[in-house]
């Protein structure tokens, strides 16, 4: 376990917000595929500062240590009102290099 640990250390961040990839890599290395929804709430449970959807999203997307391995598709129930809606979330794990 020291050995990942040091792993995730060792990794080298560019560009900005490199402090939230860092934290973001090691949640993703230690809870294995998470979907972005969990990620955010996790993050942002942990963190005094915490990270946007919209923050994330970029994050998971341009930084080439994060990988999409899927998608979770829910169904969410509509009320009076609204129609029910499909939610699409994917499915993140971290980049074995």
């Amino acid at each position: 376990m020291l050995l990942w640990v040091w792993w995730s250390i060792m990794i080298e961040f560019r560009g900005r917000c490199k402090s939230k990839k860092k934290r973001i890599y090691s949640m993703l290395e230690t809870n294995g595929e998470m979907n972005t929804s969990e990620i955010l709430q996790d993050y942002n449970s942990r963190y005094k500062r915490g990270c946007t959807m919209n923050e994330l999203a970029s994050i998971l997307g341009r930084t080439k240590h994060f990988i999409q391995v899927g998608f979770i598709e829910e169904y969410v129930r509509g009320d009076g009102v609204r129609l029910p809606a499909r939610v699409r979330l994917a499915v993140w794990s971290v980049q074995n290099d």
